[in-house]
C-alpha cells in the first residue's frame, strides 16, 4: 500500500528538482547577460589586445577594472577566449566570478540559494528513494509470508 505513495513523493521531488535546475541554468543565463561587452566587437578586441600585451600585469589590471565597474573592459575580456587576453582559463574563471558579484549581485546570490536548495533536495529524495526501497522490499516479504501462512 506505500508503494504509490513513495512513487509520488520521488515524482514530486523529481518536479521539484527539474524546476531548480531550470531556475539555476535561468539564473547562469541572466548573469551571462549582465557580463556581456557594452561595446563594439571591434573595440572590445582593441581592449583585450591592450590587456594580452601587459603580461603579469593582466589579472591585477581587470581586478581593477572589475572593482571599477568598468563595465566594456570586462565584458570585452570575459567574453573572448581566456588567450586572447593573455589570461589562462583559471584567471578567467576567477575573474569571471570577481565581476559577476561587482554586476549581478543579487542573480549570483539568489544562485547560489538556488544551487544549495537543489543539492539538499538531491540529496534528500535519494536518501528517500534507498531507504524506501529497502522498507518496500522488507514489507513485501513480509506480506509474502503472512499470506503463505494464511494459505499454508
Amino acid at each position: 500500500r506505500a508503494q504509490p505513495f513513495a512513487e509520488r513523493a520521488v515524482q514530486q521531488a523529481g518536479r521539484a528538482i527539474k524546476t531548480m535546475q531550470q531556475q539555476v541554468a535561468h539564473l547562469d543565463r541572466e548573469i551571462a547577460t549582465a557580463l556581456r561587452p557594452a561595446v563594439e566587437p571591434s573595440l572590445a578586441a582593441q581592449i583585450r589586445a591592450h590587456w594580452a600585451g601587459t603580461g603579469a600585469k593582466a589579472l591585477p589590471g581587470l581586478r581593477k577594472a572589475i572593482e571599477a565597474g568598468d563595465a566594456a573592459t570586462v565584458g570585452a575580456v570575459l567574453n573572448a577566449p581566456a588567450y586572447l587576453s593573455g589570461l589562462s582559463e583559471e584567471n578567467q574563471g576567477l575573474l569571471r566570478a570577481m565581476a559577476a558579484e561587482k554586476f549581478a549581485p543579487e542573480k549570483v546570490a539568489q544562485r547560489a540559494e538556488t544551487a544549495d536548495a537543489l543539492a539538499r533536495v538531491e540529496r534528500a529524495t535519494t536518501h528517500f528513494m534507498e531507504t524506501m526501497a529497502g522498507r518496500l522490499r522488507e514489507w513485501r516479504d513480509d506480506d509474502s509470508k503472512i499470506i503463505e501462512e494464511a494459505l499454508g
